[in-house]
């Protein structure tokens, strides 16, 4: 990808550690809770501050103490009968109430977990470490305590992106450096974090020597040669048609928008085709992030336009066609093992779900028509206060302002129309939000507004529904008494006055409702909406898309109550218009309110038609967001959340995973009719399954990180510790059964060699465990839902291109309701050695990307660096070995090897690559991973090294990384130096590692 401008200067001199680790670094203070304000105020106020504390503890603790003890049984049953009316109102799938004793289940019996949340919940407030630290009442440190200090510290690396090997290898030596050792209680504080400070140093390797140096220090006459190893982004790129989500709110064909963006910016000429800057432009867009799972909005920095023949259609299961057509190397995100990940077009299959937005999040604008107005010949009506003010500074003749209309008049009507206070729009100064005009071609003027608001998009939601335009009127045929009079309502509002009302003839119930007024067509022509047959071209104004959320509504809901049924008895709302661009429109702006929708295509004659279907939860989230005019329909949408009590949640709202599931709860060790008690009724069959819904994920993993661990390894526990008479006997019974069925216990109930081994899974898997729940908890809060593919197949290009768009940071933008991913740190190096008086020559070793040499060229170019390449589909190796053989006989000192990096460790790009090793004989081998892909950058800095073999590492993004596990993980599996950050867009943003600086940035 192309350099753009700098981001306000992330990359920061002094600090370049500063937002980076952020994460890491907040946690862990609050964890140690160490300088805490509470202790600081006591000192100083020792009487005026405890009070309050004291006070409240007791507020809460004693009366819950006392009713326990004091209530009778009908006391109890009493209550119990005050909360069968809560209970029948419950959603169906929930299991668990507040009532006056508590928490309940469906069987109304008492949930007492509630008590262990509380206390971890004033642990929080303290700061974990000082609470615990309280425990610590013998001098020497014990596996127990030890076991719970790691649990919470292990859940903070995780979230951090750390990777779980690390995970253990900081446990090892925190263990080694604790456990067992003797500790006055004081000492506890500084000896974990000391043990912490050694443990992530020894894991954060830096390089022994500068790579600079080193290049200088090279023999003369022999090239230092630099391998550029890691996952580049590939030739990816859409259908001319595909739909564009930007962050103002307008959808646009991405062909079109590369068309617009060409009249402002220069086109410049690449292998295969054009590419257009656009950074100065400011064009944002929606962008998922992945590792947040949020849509955040980023900056479109390049347009490109490129050749390409064969292309990928993919459908996903959300109705018939529901697709998209991009080519095959095109990356998507989806969801493989309770986790985000990116794969290629050609690489999915039919069992993959793919991201698509659930939100998308737009702001919108108050839209002022005026400036349109006056590009129109109209004519502006004004009282004499209104004439004086408009023309009190201008200073120009009456015949002056005549002579340069844009559209002519006479001048001796022109001056008579003046002195009227008539004047033509385009000399109006001032911007009322009221105006009286009339189109040339009117008969009489009309009083407007000069704004979007909720009346004018609901009109235009009537007209985009049910109207007809023609020359000189607009007519709406409705037989609904509610939009009839509404109608009336709004043309006497909108224009002052009241429109014909005429029954149709051809029925008993259809009138026809008649505006006649050529101005209002000529304003309607703004918003794109023509006389003649509407059909297959119509779309959603673009005014509508631009406007704020309550503009939108009223459109959506007049062009809803025009043209959809609303379903009785079944939770669902279905849109039909010959017009498949305004149902695609409608799909991705009902997004803005978080309802998801279908598209299917059906035939009526020969004739074909697109239906939007909205369905289950998001039925109601209409009925609810944005509604009927309609009684009828208003009624049955209003019934949907009653129905929904039963009903459950839609195809949408589920998400595929597999055997996730199950392998999550055995590795926490609790059993199917556990959480069926506690978390999620019918839980059995969602996991047989390997689908539930939203709703019922995130009440299962709150279950589990406040659970932490399942009866099964409780009571395998509690057998090695002779400790079972704890539980009650009914419990005893149940869990025995299951565990002699299971082979883990003997009829005599001690614990046989499948048990402990089975405990030992649970205890070994703990962090793998996290890290499950961690990435469930981002799939399932994320802004996204996910979809199944239908089916792909391999489609010929009906155009003689396809077209991308280079997005920062996130590097992906939204087409046609798909979430698509889209500066080169070898070009940020040439940079470093420019500066240290070191000339290179680039080799564009990546044949296999498209526009990849051109990328590389406009590098080259700003650098003033010599670029040797060859054609697309090339050797890599014959290029590496021209490059070198080139500066051998120029005297330059330096090679710098871009390569082929693609989406997947493949093992073709890994023979590759050793080809390009073996020819080029490289000095030096750098990794480069993204920063905030986490685990991801690890496995592949791990593939790289065990098939080629690196020497040092660069990490990019590091700027825009809050977390910083990567760089705790990368080198760790490696055993090789971190030697740069990226930390910016900007040529000067590679810093060193400064390892020192980072541990007191982490506290430690």
């Amino acid at each position: 990808m192309i350099f753009s401008a700098p981001l306000n200067n992330f990359y920061k001199p002094l600090n370049p550690l500063n937002f980076m680790f952020k994460s890491l670094k907040d946690k862990l203070k609050g964890w140690f809770g160490k300088a805490e304000p509470v202790e600081e105020v006591v000192v100083k106020k020792p009487v005026s501050k405890p009070k309050p504390v004291v006070k409240k503890e007791v507020k809460v603790e004693k009366p819950v103490k006392k009713e326990k003890v004091k209530k009778s049984k009908e006391v109890i049953d009493s209550e119990r009968k005050t909360t069968e009316k809560v209970v029948k109102d419950m959603d169906n799938e929930g299991i668990s109430i507040e009532g006056p004793e508590g928490r309940y289940d469906k069987s109304l019996t008492p949930i007492v977990e509630e008590i262990v949340v509380e206390e971890e919940v004033k642990k929080e407030k303290k700061g974990f470490f000082k609470s615990i630290g309280e425990k610590f009442t013998h001098t020497r440190f014990s596996e127990d305590y030890f076991l719970e200090l790691f649990n919470v510290l292990e859940l903070i690396l995780l979230e951090n992106n750390v990777a779980l090997s690390v995970v253990d290898s900081i446990r090892m030596s925190l263990h080694d450096s604790l456990v067992g050792n003797d500790f006055k209680k004081s000492e506890i504080p500084s000896a974990l974090r000391k043990a912490l400070r050694d443990a992530i140093d020894s894991l954060l390797l830096t390089p022994d020597f500068d790579i600079i140096s080193k290049i200088k220090s090279h023999p003369k006459g022999k090239p230092f040669v630099v391998l550029f190893l890691g996952i580049n982004g590939s030739g990816k790129c859409v259908h001319k048609d595909s739909n564009i989500q930007l962050s103002n709110g307008d959808i646009l064909k991405i062909g079109g928008l590369y068309e617009h963006c060409s009249k402002s910016f220069k086109e410049q000429i690449v292998n295969d085709g054009k590419i257009i800057n656009i950074s100065s432009s400011n064009l944002l867009v929606p962008s998922f992030n992945r590792r947040t799972g949020r849509i955040e909005h980023k900056r479109a920095t390049h347009l490109w336009k490129l050749k390409k023949k064969e292309l990928l259609e993919i459908k996903l299961n959300c109705g018939n066609d529901y697709s998209i057509k991009v080519t095959p190397e095109h990356p998507f995100f989806v969801l493989k093992n309770g986790k985000i990940t990116k794969v290629r077009g050609d690489e999915l299959n039919e069992t993959d779900i793919i991201a698509t937005p659930r939100k998308i999040s737009i702001k919108g604008s108050s839209i002022n028509f005026l400036d349109k107005m006056k590009k129109l010949n109209f004519d502006a009506f004004l009282t004499s206060d209104e004439m004086k003010k408009s023309f009190l500074n201008n200073r120009r003749t009456l015949k002056d302002l005549c002579q340069h209309l844009k559209f002519k008049r006479n001048y001796c009507q022109f001056t008579t129309n003046m002195k009227n206070g008539q004047i033509p729009l385009e000399l109006l100064e001032d911007q009322p939000h009221i105006i009286k005009v009339k189109s040339h071609r009117g008969v009489k003027p009309i009083t407007i507004p000069t704004y979007l608001n909720c009346e004018w998009a609901e009109f235009l939601g009537y007209i985009v529904g049910d109207g007809h335009i023609e020359e000189s009127y607009i007519e709406i045929s409705n037989e609904d008494p509610e939009i009839i009079e509404r109608l009336k309502v709004l043309s006497h509002s909108l224009f002052g006055f009241f429109p014909t009302i005429r029954r149709d003839e051809r029925t008993n119930n259809l009138h026809r409702i008649i505006f006649s007024s050529a101005t209002i067509v000529d304003i309607l022509g703004m918003f794109k909406l023509k006389p003649g047959k509407k059909g297959k071209s119509l779309m959603i104004p673009k005014e509508i898309l631009l406007s704020n959320d309550d503009v939108i509504k009223s459109f959506i809901r007049a062009y809803f109550d025009c043209g959809s049924h609303a379903s009785k008895n079944v939770r669902q709302i279905e849109l039909t218009s010959e017009s498949n661009e305004i149902i695609k429109q409608m799909s991705m702006l009902l997004k803005r309110f978080q309802i998801l929708s279908t598209i299917s295509e059906k035939f009526v004659g020969n004739v074909p038609y697109w239906r939007l279907s909205i369905r289950a939860r998001y039925a109601e989230a209409y009925a609810e967001k944005i509604g009927y005019l309609i009684k009828k329909k208003r009624e049955r949408a209003g019934e949907y959340h009653k129905i929904g009590l039963t009903q459950g949640s839609g195809k949408q709202d589920m998400i595929i995973l597999g055997n996730e599931l199950k392998k999550l709860r055995e590795n926490l060790g609790f059993s199917l009719q556990e959480i069926q008690r506690n978390a999620v009724n019918g839980y059995e069959i969602y996991e047989k399954k390997g689908v539930i819904s939203r709703m019922l994920l995130g009440r299962l993993l709150k279950f589990y990180e406040l659970k932490r661990r399942g009866l099964f390894h409780d009571f395998l526990l509690a057998i090695n510790e002779g400790s079972v008479n704890r539980f009650k006997q009914n419990v005893t019974n149940g869990v025995c059964t299951t565990l002699r069925n299971r082979g883990f216990i003997a009829e005599d109930g001690h614990i046989l060699k499948d048990g402990v081994l089975y405990l030992n899974q649970i205890n070994n898997s703990a962090a793998l465990s996290r890290e499950m729940i961690n990435n469930l908890k981002i799939a399932n809060s994320s802004e996204i839902s996910w979809a199944p593919i239908k089916e792909i197949s391999i489609v010929e290009n009906d155009t003689d291109f396809v077209y991308d768009l280079t997005v920062e940071d996130n590097h992906s933008f939204i087409a046609d309701g798909f979430i698509v991913h889209n500066t080169t740190s070898l070009a940020k190096f040439a940079h470093l050695l420019k500066k240290n008086n070191l000339s290179s020559v680039l080799a564009a070793g990546d044949t296999f990307r498209a526009a990849s040499m051109e990328q590389l060229s406009i590098h080259a170019d700003k650098l003033g660096v010599k670029m040797i390449k060859q054609s697309y589909g090339s050797d890599p190796a014959a290029v590496a070995f021209d490059a070198v053989q080139y500066a051998k006989s120029h005297n330059i000192p330096v090679v710098l090897i871009d390569t082929a990096g693609r989406m997947h460790t493949k093992d073709n790009l890994m023979k590759e690559l050793e080809k390009i090793v073996r020819v080029s004989k490289p000095d030096f081998k750098f990794f480069v991973g993204e920063s905030i892909t986490g685990n991801d950058a690890t496995l592949q800095a791990e593939a790289f090294n065990n098939s080629v073999g690196i020497d040092g590492i660069i990490l990019t993004k590091a700027d825009v990384d809050p977390k910083g596990g990567t760089a705790l993980s990368v080198g760790k599996v490696t055993n090789r130096p971190i030697f740069f950050l990226g930390m910016g867009q900007d040529y000067d943003s590679l810093v060193k590692l400064d390892k020192n600086k980072l541990l007191d940035d982490l506290g430690l």
